[in-house]
């Protein structure tokens, strides 16, 4: 049989090509019967995870840049992917434990990835790409469980608050999640009392998770939903408070303006978006500030829960 194919091609290509040709298709065949060992058993739960890495370009090696970059995304998405599904404030686990059993087989865990954009600078020789990298969820919590660290039971549905107080922050936009919020607190809080998992500014800023946060507050219900999925969350809110301070005869008036957008993730489909105001006269501006900006949040937490379809409690 053999020797029959062999004679038969050698009327069209030379012995060098026909060799090449039968090692090709031997390749294939065997990654072929290799494929049901490489798929992924079961019906996997994946998560979506968007990073920006920044590399450098050594001695004008581009490619080997382009493959470090990816070998660090995979690890930063899995790191976020992880801290996903762990509790609040590190309980159940060590740091250590989860870099060298999860994230150092980070590549175990990619299910699939792609180039978002990829840009260089030529006069810092460095290299920045942004990618999409969907990692199996599933198989993150199974590592997990083995190692003893306690996760996340997901009964009920998991929201991602962030609402950026504009006035009162005196730090640089990309800062803005170090300051403490007071709309985003009374919302997180509201929606916990009402059985929702709440990730708040705090876990946003330790997944590094920053750029996609200001995007979010902005109005950029895209990279809102790319949020929330980063955090394996269901839903976002996301928005910006603004106080404006006028003097009058008894005193200082507050007026707050919280305009904020309720959403899905990962597809970031707005469900709600509002803007709501109230003013409030005090003695001093501080206080009449965090008078509206209570007011406000409280109103805007019920209107949300509504649309979540909750009864608030």
């Amino acid at each position: 049989m053999r020797k029959l194919i062999f004679t038969t091609l050698s009327r069209f290509w030379t012995s060098g090509q026909i060799c090449f040709i039968l090692c090709r298709m031997r390749h294939i065949l065997l990654f072929m019967l290799a494929l049901p060992l490489l798929a992924h058993p079961g019906h996997a739960e994946v998560v979506s995870v968007p990073v920006d890495i920044t590399v450098q370009v050594k001695e004008q090696n581009f490619h080997k840049a382009r493959q470090e970059a990816v070998d660090r995304a995979f690890r930063v998405a899995v790191y976020r992917a992880t801290m996903g599904i762990i509790p609040s404030g590190g309980d159940g686990y060590r740091e250590t434990e989860i870099n060298d059993t999860v994230v150092a087989r980070a590549p175990d865990f990619v299910a699939s990835y792609k180039f978002l954009n990829e840009s260089i600078d030529y006069f810092k020789q460095a290299l920045t790409v942004n990618m999409e990298v969907t990692v199996y969820l599933d198989s993150i919590w199974a590592n997990l469980k083995g190692m003893g660290a306690r996760t996340i039971k997901r009964k009920g549905r998991k929201l991602v608050a962030l609402i950026h107080e504009e006035s009162l922050s005196f730090l640089q936009k990309s800062d803005f999640l170090l300051l403490p919020s007071l709309s985003e607190e009374v919302i997180a809080t509201a929606f916990r009392k009402n059985g929702f998992i709440v990730d708040d500014r705090k876990q946003i800023h330790q997944a590094g998770l920053g750029q996609l946060a200001l995007q979010a507050v902005e109005g950029d219900l895209k990279a809102a939903g790319q949020l929330g999925a980063a955090l394996n969350a269901d839903l976002v809110i996301a928005g910006k408070t603004t106080v404006k301070i006028s003097t009058t005869a008894q005193g200082e008036k507050a007026m707050a303006i919280t305009k904020a957008a309720l959403c899905t993730a990962p597809d970031g489909a707005a469900l709600a978006v509002r803007q709501e105001f109230s003013e409030m006269e005090a003695d001093d501006a501080t206080r009449g500030s965090l008078l509206a900006i209570e007011t406000v949040a409280k109103y805007l937490s019920r209107e949300f829960l509504a649309v979540a379809g909750v009864e608030e409690r």
